[in-house]
């Protein structure tokens, strides 16, 4: 019987493809399928921490940052938030994952 040999990689290692934010937990909304239906009630991050997810994300390979919630455009520092992640990640595919009924304003 052969000897069991160890399978040389020969690939390169995986690379993240998204990371996720959920910012906030409100929603401007009441979608009796979804789990943020009592939106109106829900908690944002802090500046603080999203600026603390930024850090650590700048040291970790990936390719999306996803930006969703609750409704993330109903956080009360949405564009400050939005600026922040635009400018400290330049080189990532942004996604915001909402519903736009506060875009259309």
């Amino acid at each position: 019987m052969p000897a069991l040999v160890p399978h040389p990689r020969t690939h390169p290692p995986r690379v993240l493809k998204t990371a996720k934010i959920k910012i906030t937990t409100k929603c401007n909304r009441s979608c009796d399928f979804c789990i943020f239906a009592d939106g109106a009630h829900g908690e944002n991050m802090p500046l603080e921490l999203f600026s603390t997810v930024l850090t650590r994300l700048e040291t970790v390979p990936f390719r999306q940052l996803h930006i969703n919630g609750g409704e993330p455009t109903v956080h009360r520092d949405f564009p400050a938030l939005s600026d922040a992640a635009r400018t400290r990640l330049p080189d990532k595919v942004m996604v915001l994952g909402t519903n736009a009924l506060t875009l259309a304003r």
